[in-house]
């Protein structure tokens, strides 16, 4: 287990279906995730769309499955401490990658993000799901759809 992950986050995480762990992640991980950022800004998959329309303020994006393509995430996933604290928080010896998703909304965007519940579009069912939120400040917001 992470030594981040005293056993009140996982009791919290149990009870609540969600946590923030502030610092979870080395400055070296984050930056490797925001250079994937990049090059997906780039570089935009078959499920990349921009949702901001032309001429309007500020820019959102979204993509996902990108993984396999993007060396930057495959090497996050593969190697930093998202698997480990996610199947500790899930208590759970074997974490399997569902996908990825990137969203980008820079400030001034006027485009709302859609409220939405993620467990009906996914192909998987149970209590050992969850979801890592990383957002660029380095903490990690994780929940389970319910």
């Amino acid at each position: 287990m992470p030594p981040i992950l005293d056993p009140q986050i996982i009791a919290d995480y149990d009870r609540d279906g969600a946590v923030v762990i502030r610092g979870a992640f080395a400055p070296h991980w984050v930056e490797l995730l925001a250079a994937g950022v990049e090059r997906n800004l780039r570089e935009p998959g078959p499920f990349g769309k921009r949702y901001t329309p032309e001429g309007k303020p500020g820019m959102f994006f979204g993509d996902y499955c990108s993984w396999q393509r993007i060396a930057e995430y495959e090497a996050f996933l593969r190697h930093s401490p998202a698997a480990a604290i996610a199947g500790a928080l899930m208590q759970s010896g074997k974490v399997n990658l569902f996908h990825e998703h990137v969203l980008v909304k820079e400030p001034g965007t006027e485009e709302p993000t859609p409220w939405h519940n993620d467990q009906p579009y996914w192909t998987v069912e149970g209590w050992q799901v969850c979801s890592l939120w990383i957002p660029p400040g380095q903490s990690l917001e994780i929940g389970w759809d319910s």
